[in-house]
């Protein structure tokens, strides 16, 4: 016996669905007890256990109240899938039902039968292995746990339109991957780099063309949109296409029809997007540079992946780490770093590329002479000079007027990496008590010998910036 619980106000809503559902349980394999309720107290009553299989909720029950209870209720009985029956297509709406962990999202105005195909589909679908364990071993950081959470919600869900953003480098091929590494193997994923399609071969590589429709079309061919039927289509980088092109598939996501070129028939297609930038469509649209009802339609759904600047530093190391193992993997020679160059990594703003930033700095030191360790002195001039302006405009930002005009420089790079010992000794006194704290401590947690550590303690209490407090560890 299947359970289905449904919590609704809507009467006419209620008959239908009951009606069909006596229609269709053979489909399910198993016979239905649809019950509707108006009251929610008694579904989240954390004291008894709900004997349902699905929980249908309308959206406009879910005041902040029942959000909260929502909650605790996924957490209580996780075996319950919930499904959110949505009476508008606002998008901060979505993204909020997406973060109480819900199993999909339908749209109110959707057909009674495709509504109940939709929720056969969760019944019958068989757990898999969430995405985040199927990536563990090839991607990391706290940010791409979150984003994988979110594909698998997103994946299940009525939303056929998502926007990553972020800066360049950041990760949003990651997030292509990972949607890949989580469809069935019959479902197409097509890529295409909007920057690589020309204004005059745009619209025959998407929609495709018949034999004639130009000089060199010999022969029909099909375009992305009908070769992704039934899947999804990455745009990358999709700032770049031209506002023509942008009419076509804004048409193509609101009609599901493509029309070849050379063509007068329309064809019917099923395809999700999934669309990247690093670039402002907000400010793109205010200048005219892209449409406004495209951008809208592309951010049904939208995942911002911050620059490596914004992110928690135990993510950045956990990020260096990952990728100094990979390449060791692959050299002759395995990378060694110093803690003073592990630490200057950690506190460098990676802007001109992010994490592709770092994969390629730690692969330009794989073919040095890598005999001894990694010290400050071997790193590219290149990086060296911009960690060196970072550093210096930091300082000028912290500093008083007065410190502003004694300073002078160029500084040395021992006195950065001083500041540096300093800045990170400060965090871990926030969760050791520094008279608490001890050399061996220390020289764990920045991954260097009790003597390494002892020798930096002395010298900076020698040129007199060590503060009080940790004068007992020199």
């Amino acid at each position: 016996m299947l359970t289905i619980i449904h919590l609704s106000h809507d009467d006419l809503l209620v008959s239908s669905l009951k009606n069909h559902f006596s229609i269709n349980s053979l489909e399910l394999k198993d016979k239905v007890h649809y019950q509707a309720q108006r009251e929610t107290n008694e579904i989240f009553d954390t004291t008894k256990i709900v004997t349902a299989q699905i929980l249908i909720i309308d959206s406009s029950l879910l005041i902040r109240s029942i959000e909260k209870k929502l909650i605790h209720f996924k957490l209580s009985q996780p075996k319950v899938k919930i499904i959110i029956l949505s009476y508008n297509e606002n998008v901060n709406s979505f993204a909020r039902y997406l973060n109480l962990g819900i199993n999909d999202i339908i749209l109110r105005k959707t057909k009674i039968e495709l509504m109940i195909n939709r929720i056969i589909s969760i019944v019958n679908c068989k757990p898999q292995r969430s995405i985040s364990e199927k990536l563990k071993e090839n991607y990391v950081g706290e940010t791409l746990r979150e984003t994988s959470i979110k594909i698998e919600k997103i994946l299940y869900s009525s939303i056929n339109s998502v926007l990553v953003t972020g800066e360049t480098g950041t990760g949003k091929e990651m997030v292509a991957d990972c949607l890949s590494h989580f469809l069935p193997k019959t479902t197409p994923l097509l890529r295409i780099n909007c920057a690589s399609l020309s204004n005059d071969l745009a619209n025959s590589e998407l929609f495709g063309y018949r034999k004639g429709a130009f000089t060199g079309a010999a022969q029909n061919q099909e375009g992305i949109f009908e070769k992704a039927d039934g899947g999804w289509i990455f745009f990358d980088e999709i700032a770049r296409l031209n506002l023509d092109s942008q009419a076509k598939i804004l048409r193509t996501l609101e009609s599901g029809e493509v029309r070849q070129v050379g063509s007068y028939k329309n064809k019917k297609v099923n395809v999700r997007i999934l669309a990247a930038t690093n670039e402002s469509l907000e400010y793109m649209v205010s200048k005219g540079t892209f449409r406004q009802d495209l951008y809208e339609r592309l951010r049904t759904y939208e995942i911002e992946l911050p620059a490596l600047r914004n992110r928690s530093q135990e993510e950045v190391g956990e990020i260096l780490d990952f990728w100094l193992k990979k390449i060791n993997e692959n050299a002759k020679e395995v990378i060694r770093l110093s803690p003073e160059v592990h630490l200057l990594l950690l506190s460098y703003s990676w802007k001109y590329g992010n994490i592709r930033e770092l994969r390629n700095l730690l692969r330009s030191l794989s073919i040095c002479d890598l005999k001894e360790i990694i010290t400050i002195d071997k790193l590219p001039e290149v990086f060296k000079s911009r960690f060196y302006n970072q550093f210096k405009e930091k300082l000028k930002k912290t500093n008083t007027e007065k410190e502003k005009e004694e300073e002078t420089f160029p500084i040395s790079f021992h006195a950065i990496e001083d500041t540096l010992f300093l800045n990170y000794l400060e965090k871990l006194s926030e969760t050791t008590h520094p008279q608490k704290l001890s050399q061996n401590k220390i020289a764990k947690a920045f991954n260097m010998t009790r003597w390494k550590c002892l020798k930096k303690l002395k010298s900076i209490k020698e040129s007199g910036k060590l503060p009080r407090k940790y004068e007992h560890l020199s």
